[in-house]
């Protein structure tokens, strides 16, 4: 495993592995969080496996966890930047890696990956597809006071002199 000596000690290990610095100067192999990916001389972890992110010194011979660095985070990037993949409910990944609440417009959960609501609070309606928020029913049509709790513009509650229609577009 060792790849160069000095003296009879290892000074220069095979990937996955880094010279043990006291007797008896072999190889060890890099940590497991690293995903066995670390500097061959020194130890450092290189990298890290899914779920471990490096530590901010970058000199360390271990990955911390996700959550160490945001506790709402999930999942990570692998390649142990510090940037969430996913989050747990109730929560987004955000432009900057970290995990923020979804909108308070959704009902519930947003998906932990693409922050898309799954369902929204009474009164609302997804914007548009694919969106991180919801928008109150009278944006779509200003005589309705509630719509349909299944995500869709129909109108179930109009205001005075008003009512549903039977037919409704949904846009």
């Amino acid at each position: 495993m060792c790849v160069t000596h000095i003296l009879e000690k290892c000074n220069k290990c095979k990937a996955g592995y880094y010279p043990q610095t006291n007797s008896p100067f072999t190889c060890q192999q890099c940590d497991d969080t690293c995903g066995n990916k670390c500097d061959q001389v020194y130890g450092y972890c290189t990298s890290c496996k899914l779920g471990y992110v490096l530590k901010l010194d970058k000199q360390s011979l271990i990955c911390e966890s996700c959550q160490t660095f945001d506790p709402n985070c999930q999942t990570c990037k692998e390649n142990g930047e510090r940037k969430c993949l996913t989050c747990v409910n109730k929560y987004r990944p955000a432009s900057n890696g970290t995990c923020i609440k979804c909108d308070s417009t959704c009902l519930d959960n947003c998906d932990g990956t693409s922050g898309i609501c799954t369902k929204c609070v009474s009164g609302y309606v997804p914007h548009k597809p694919q969106q991180t928020i919801c928008q109150e029913c009278t944006y779509f049509d200003t005589s309705s006071i509630n719509c349909a709790t299944n995500n869709t513009r129909t109108c179930v509650n109009c205001k005075i002199q008003m009512y549903p229609s039977a037919q409704q577009n949904g846009d």
